[in-house]
């Protein structure tokens, strides 16, 4: 008999593969995602003649991608931004703006802080989890958990790997709502803003990245961080700059699939 907790890690790899996008072409991929859904789907963005959705944030980031074995495309994406490289995170902006947040609460925020932002999952399967306009049904409403779920623990296996002290998300009630359904332990550290709809920052301490997650969620967990380990340089990524249209790797190299049975990888 399976232990129940290594059937999530066993259920999602028998659908979906993780990747690290750690070449230029995966990470195309990854914007190419990102522009369907902020730009064409959510109208979040202006589109980009190129159909790619990159902002300055890229060069000082580490990008993943979740793809569908049957149909071999990409379903998923998310990046981490690397707050201590960078000296900035993408939430401040907004949480200054709108002085949602506690000065001293903000002032952490630049310190050994890392962003979980860019999480796109296209709409057909976006709808499954209750963030769309559209139905659902009951199996793509559990892919879409589990593509939101790899990708969220695959951002904080690689925050711990950098020794990050924090990792923050800005999201919307729902998907928040959901993360706290599976047991990941976010703490609310800031008042709503309006930012699409609402928002709100949350906030997860390295204590908590693996340990804090219940078991069948910490098993998969430690299945990504094991294979990201042999892979992942946990130094800060090298800042880069993207000509009009057409970004270039952080560093160079092939694709590098993060296991999923243990991550099982389909190799591309």
């Amino acid at each position: 008999m399976h232990n129940t907790n290594h059937l999530l890690a066993e259920k999602f790899g028998e659908t979906f593969t993780i990747h690290y996008a750690n070449s230029s072409d995966l990470r195309q991929h990854s914007f190419r995602l990102r522009h369907e859904v902020y730009c064409v789907e959510k109208r979040w963005e202006r589109p980009h003649a190129g159909g790619l959705e990159v902002d300055s944030y890229d060069p000082y980031a580490a990008h993943f991608l979740v793809k569908h074995r049957h149909s071999a495309t990409y379903v998923g994406t998310v990046r981490l931004v690397d707050g201590p490289h960078l000296g900035a995170l993408p939430c401040t902006q907004h949480l200054r703006q709108q002085g949602s947040i506690a000065p001293a609460t903000m002032a952490r925020l630049s310190r050994r802080t890392g962003e979980i932002s860019r999480l796109a999952i296209p709409a057909c399967y976006r709808n499954g989890l209750g963030l769309g306009r559209m139905g659902h049904n009951k199996d793509h409403c559990q892919q879409a958990l589990f593509i939101l779920i790899g990708l969220v623990l695959s951002a904080i296996a690689l925050a711990d790997l950098k020794r990050l002290e924090r990792i923050v998300m800005l999201t919307e009630p729902r998907a928040r709502k959901l993360m706290r359904r599976f047991g990941l332990p976010f703490e609310t550290i800031s008042e709503p803003i309006a930012l699409h709809g609402h928002r709100t920052l949350h906030s997860l301490d390295r204590e908590h990245y693996g340990t804090g997650l219940p078991p069948p969620l910490r098993t998969f967990y430690e299945s990504i961080r094991a294979e990201l380990a042999e892979r992942v340089d946990a130094s800060p990524p090298t800042p880069i700059h993207y000509p009009t249209g057409n970004p270039r790797p952080l560093t160079p190299g092939e694709a590098v699939p993060v296991n999923a049975r243990r991550l099982a990888s389909d190799g591309g």
